[in-house]
């Protein structure tokens, strides 16, 4: 397996722009319809699409830096090598008796999505292990979720990514202890011991689970039982929010019919007309015209809506303070102003 930046020819901090027109580039070289005859042309193009999904996903991207050496460094899926000859590396590093999911971190590792090496083979064994490796060491396993095939039900495919995505492994993983204590050590030193312990036994777990869940999000993203899922719920969603709006629609057109109707027949009864002051025929020859009366008050630069308001306001201490305490309050002004505005429709 060759490195995704490699594939791309671009650096290892290039960012959308630079992948875009290097996919593109190569895509156009490397097209099978471009190279009839070339055995090779189809794995070619097959390896650059697989890289570009890769790197112009975030999630993936950032999986697989962080990753980089592990995966291309793991071993192949018929690797059969002990532990004594796994190169250690920085970090955590799970061991070789784990299981080998790093080969599945491409979408080369499967060809097609029926027969023994298609998708739902290849990966259905990998999730498999995974769970028999758990089983071996779980004093109550856990019920199987099958990974499934394409005629499985929608049900069981989200029942088996809802486990994986949140994989928690109940493996104590004591094969990752660093220090053994003896019986004849004190009990601060046993103690020390195994926290150290500890500590690399979580280590290794949070690593394996890691590795396991992302595998799944891997799967995820390129299972086409999710695709087509993704693309029901969509229709449905589309189709009620059309729903929605053919509704609001008619109950929109069944209000201005009955607006119109109401506007024809004219007012219901005399006390109707005599409340309102206004005709719903009167509506549509001209706008009314409201006289308001406004109370003012010169010295505190207000005005009221009211004639009480303004009497109760004369009576206050902030008026008396700028009017003046023997002078009688103001009479109320008798100046109308007229506003024009449309009633509108009620």
């Amino acid at each position: 397996m060759r490195c995704h930046y490699e594939v791309l020819g671009v650096e290892k901090d290039a960012d959308d722009a630079q992948l875009k027109k290097a996919y593109r580039k190569l895509a156009l070289k490397l097209h099978p319809d471009k190279n009839v005859g070339d055995a090779s042309a189809a794995e070619k193009f097959k390896e650059l699409n697989a890289s570009y999904e890769t790197l112009t996903d975030a999630t993936e991207r950032r999986w697989y830096d962080d990753h980089r050496d592990d995966i291309l460094a793991g071993r192949d899926l018929n690797d059969s090598s002990s532990d004594d000859d796994f190169r250690e590396r920085k970090g955590t590093r799970l061991k070789k008796r784990e299981v080998n999911l790093w080969p599945y971190f491409n979408s080369n590792a499967f060809d097609g999505f029926e027969g023994p090496q298609g998708f739902y083979a290849v990966y259905g064994d990998a999730f498999r292990q995974v769970e028999e490796s758990e089983e071996r060491s779980a004093d109550e396993p856990e019920m199987r979720c099958d990974f499934g095939d394409a005629s499985s039900e929608w049900e069981a495919v989200k029942a088996f990514y809802d486990k994986f995505v949140d994989f928690q492994s109940q493996r104590s993983f004591s094969a990752y202890d660093k220090y053994r204590a003896s019986t004849d050590e004190g009990r601060r030193m046993r103690r020390a011991v195994d926290q150290e312990n500890a500590r690399h036994r979580r280590q290794a777990k949070s690593t394996y689970q890691d590795m396991v869940r992302q595998l799944a999000l891997f799967v995820r993203k390129r299972d086409p039982r999710v695709k087509k899922r993704m693309e029901d719920v969509a229709r449905e969603r589309e189709a009620k929010r059309a729903a929605a709006e053919a509704l609001k629609l008619k109950k929109r057109q069944e209000n201005l019919e009955a607006r119109r109707k109401w506007r024809e027949q004219g007012p219901v009864d005399d006390g109707y007309e005599a409340r309102q002051g206004v005709t719903l025929a009167d509506l549509d020859d001209k706008k009314e015209k409201a006289t308001t009366t406004i109370y003012s008050c010169a010295a505190c630069k207000k005005t009221f809506k009211s004639e009480k308001q303004y009497a109760n306001h004369c009576l206050s201490k902030a008026h008396k303070k700028k009017a003046g305490s023997s002078a009688p309050p103001p009479p109320p002004p008798q100046k109308p102003r007229v506003d024009s505005f449309d009633v509108g429709f009620f």
